[in-house]
């Protein structure tokens, strides 16, 4: 016989009420639920991670982000960029302009045919490039088509990524982000740094602050907040290493 059956009667019919609710609009219910409760834990997280150099002003930019984590964090020398989201480039090209490094490597995931789910306000399919890669003529930089799920174990299996890794997360998507940050688990050391493009938006916490927060919780990384703009929608984080017990 099932544990269950010596719960409460209360207990029970909260149950079957839980039951009973689940057959209301499902899906559009649970996702607010959802998005309240990472709503909710986004609004503590900014106030348990304040941030000097915290852009209030109200910029949408994020090459001043960029700018500032470059020269505070000194990632003037040799490292592996990793974009995950790279649709005409201006990110990617921003960073291989400004890392003239001649052992620096630049790769660009995406599949330049638009997102490949309806995510927010973007319907599936924006964002699309028709297929055409951006025009960044340096042979340090190099593009990888396809969805990440396909495309980031290959390229790993083929590159070490033994200098200082710094990822650029602009995927948008809870399952994109996640899918990336677990894969490069092993890879992350003290000193990389991580953006986000799309974290601290409330109107969609259930996706890059959703995956860090997963992750973070599942794999135990450490990390310090070294930038934020915008509200804390664009954000960089340096990883510390593993949290200790």
């Amino acid at each position: 016989m099932s544990s269950l059956s010596n719960d409460k009667p209360a207990v029970i019919a909260l149950r079957r009420w839980l039951v009973r609710l689940s057959s209301l609009p499902g899906p559009s219910l649970a996702n607010w639920f959802v998005r309240i409760g990472y709503t909710l834990r986004l609004l503590q997280w900014t106030r348990n991670n304040p941030c000097l150099e915290f852009n209030g002003k109200g910029s949408f930019s994020n090459r001043d982000l960029f700018g500032n984590v470059l020269a505070q964090a000194d990632i003037s020398g040799a490292i592996d960029y990793l974009e995950f989201g790279v649709a005409a480039g201006s990110s990617l090209a921003w960073w291989v302009e400004n890392n003239h490094h001649p052992d620096s490597r630049f790769y660009g995931f995406d599949t330049f045919t638009g997102l490949p789910e309806d995510w927010y306000y973007a319907p599936k399919g924006s964002y699309s490039t028709q297929g055409k890669l951006p025009d960044i003529r340096d042979p340090r930089c190099g593009f990888e088509v396809g969805l990440f799920q396909d495309t980031l174990r290959p390229f790993l299996a083929k590159n070490p990524l033994q200098r200082r890794k710094v990822l650029h997360i602009d995927s948008d998507l809870y399952s994109s982000s996640l899918y990336t940050l677990t894969t490069l688990a092993p890879l992350l050391a003290p000193g990389d740094i991580v953006f986000f493009d799309d974290f601290g938006g409330l109107k969609n916490p259930v996706d890059d602050f959703r995956s860090l927060h997963d992750f973070v919780a599942a794999y135990r990384i450490g990390f310090e907040l070294i930038g934020a703009a915008d509200y804390y929608r664009k954000i960089a984080i340096r990883i510390t290493g593993k949290i200790a017990d």
